[in-house]
Formats: C-alpha cells, structure tokens, sequence
C-alpha cells in the first residue's frame, strides 16, 4: 500500500470504551476524531475529505454502522479494530460478551470495513489476548487496547 501522504486518521465514538486507544495512537501523533453519534458531524468531515482527503481510516470502537459516504470519502478504504477474534462476538459489545460467556482468551481482529454487514470485511489480522478470573470491562479494554498497539 502506497499512500500519497503520511497522513492517518483515527475516529471513534463519543462514548468509546478505550481512553488506551486515543492515548496510543496520539502517542504516535496519529489524528483522531471522535464523533458524537451526530450525521451532521460526519457529513461535515466528508466535505472536508473533499478539500484535504486522508488516504485510509481507521476506525476503533466506533460501535454502529459506518455511513457509505464516509467509506468512500477515503481512497484506499477504512479499518477496523475490533475487539474480537471475528468472526466470533461481531458486533457492538464483544468485550462484554467475552467475559459473560466465561471465554478464557479473546483478541483483537484488524479488518476492512463492509458497507453491508457490521464488523464484517476481510480479516487482515488477529492477536490473541488472555483473559484472567480477575478481568472486567475496564481491564480487559485496556488489554485489547495494548494488544492492538
């Protein structure tokens, strides 16, 4: 993959779960918007990928359907960071599901994002990641977070 520049995106929800995300990719000074479940506020980013486009997105737990006009906007295409082994616990809450279901390991899949089906494009990538007795919400985020890196 060649990209024009080496500029990267990240976008997520309000409301994302992973505070370890946003710190990471700002650490390696990696733009990320977070958009607050308002289309207007992704209509508004399109335009502007119209003036100054990044080449690919990224996006990490974004938790709802990806607008087509926002795919689109980006030349070679979004990814997605989910964390799950896909195609198991696809979907909004696969942290939460991990540990109600009593999974010992989980992981983090790196995926091209479909415009027809939720957390369900091609798997570029998965990591393992370990689930402990002593695992929440909280600690297991923070786990896929790292693994994501």
């Amino acid at each position: 993959l060649s990209l024009r520049r080496q500029r990267q995106i990240c976008i997520r929800a309000r409301n994302s779960p992973s505070q370890t995300m946003h710190d990471l990719l700002s650490s390696r000074h990696i733009e990320t918007l977070v958009f607050k479940k308002k289309i207007e506020q992704i209509q508004a980013f399109v335009k502007e990928q119209q003036q100054c486009p990044f080449d690919i997105g990224l996006i990490g737990s974004f938790g709802r359907k990806i607008p087509g006009t926002l795919i689109n906007s980006f030349p070679c295409g979004m990814l997605v960071a989910h964390p799950s082994l896909l195609p198991k616990y696809r979907g909004s809450s696969p942290i939460q599901h991990s540990l109600l279901n009593g999974e010992k390991t989980t992981g983090v899949s790196l995926i091209e994002i479909s415009k027809d089906v939720i957390d369900g494009g091609k798997i570029l990538k998965q990591k393992d990641c370990e689930i402990s007795e002593e695992d929440n919400f909280m600690s297991l985020a923070k786990k896929c977070g790292v693994v994501a890196g």
